[in-house]
């Protein structure tokens, strides 16, 4: 037999193989099809839209040569920390590389592995061309915040940090620690950024139940036959996971 057929053969098996595996891990895949009663404390969307706003107008374009002006990044900081007072009242702040952050807020049982949330601050540079709005402004329009950032990812670091400081408000703490790690040129390499955040944790021996990061597009449901909105979850190690949220404005 030829070499070429022997691996083409054994390219084949290995597949086969996988196939398998994946098949078996989503037979044996736990399914918890149980309904959450939880009811979340009542969010002030106006706050919430008018601390996105800011963070968007603060310019944090990701540095891709040494010595970029990194003011932005420190002027940023600055503003999260006075936005969410409960949590840097209590946060255990780690800064990465000068300008990452890790915002530890501890958890009331210890012996649970901690979770945690991702998010960059950093944004690719923009020009006016092809921008209804001046690209920093923050600005209003139909009902959607507009501007660097405001998607990808301001949003849900926001979004996250205003949920923390939300409860904490309330004087309630998380079971498991929680980590918010926030990179800041992960739209360059992320190689100042994520991956020295990474390195502090496994130098740390810090693992995670699961980690939160940034999520793909929510798209028309229509194309692959479902009704409504849908969005691509990100799932690996643990396996397959399916979940249905409604959200509902007061």
């Amino acid at each position: 037999m030829k070499p070429i057929y022997i691996v083409l053969i054994a390219i084949a098996a290995l597949f086969l193989v996988l196939l398998i595996f994946m098949i078996i891990r989503t037979i044996l895949t736990k399914k918890d099809t149980s309904k959450s009663t939880y009811v979340g404390p009542k969010v002030d969307i106006d706050k919430l839209t008018e601390i996105l706003q800011g963070a968007v107008r603060i310019p944090t374009i990701t540095p891709y040569h040494p010595g970029d002006d990194m003011s932005s990044f420190l002027k940023y900081h600055k503003y999260l920390q006075d936005s969410f007072p409960e949590i840097f009242k209590i946060a255990d702040l780690t800064i990465i590389n000068k300008y990452s952050l890790i915002i530890k807020i501890e958890g009331t049982e210890k012996n649970l592995l901690p979770i945690a949330f991702l998010a960059h601050q950093d944004v690719v540079p923009a020009t006016m061309e092809g921008w209804e709005v001046e690209p920093f402004s923050g600005d209003i329009k139909e009902g959607c915040v507009y501007g660097r950032g405001s998607q990808d990812m301001k949003c849900q670091m926001i979004s996250a940090l205003f949920a923390m400081e939300t409860l904490l408000k309330e004087r309630k703490l998380p079971r498991k620690t929680i980590y918010f790690c926030f990179g800041h040129d992960e739209e360059s390499t992320g190689m100042e950024g994520a991956h020295n955040i990474a390195k502090y944790l496994e130098e740390n021996n810090i693992k995670f139940e699961f980690i939160l990061d940034e999520g793909g597009t929510i798209t028309d449901g229509s194309l692959l036959g479902i009704d409504g909105k849908i969005a691509l979850i990100g799932t690996c190690d643990k396996g397959y996971a399916d979940f249905k949220i409604t959200s509902t404005k007061d």
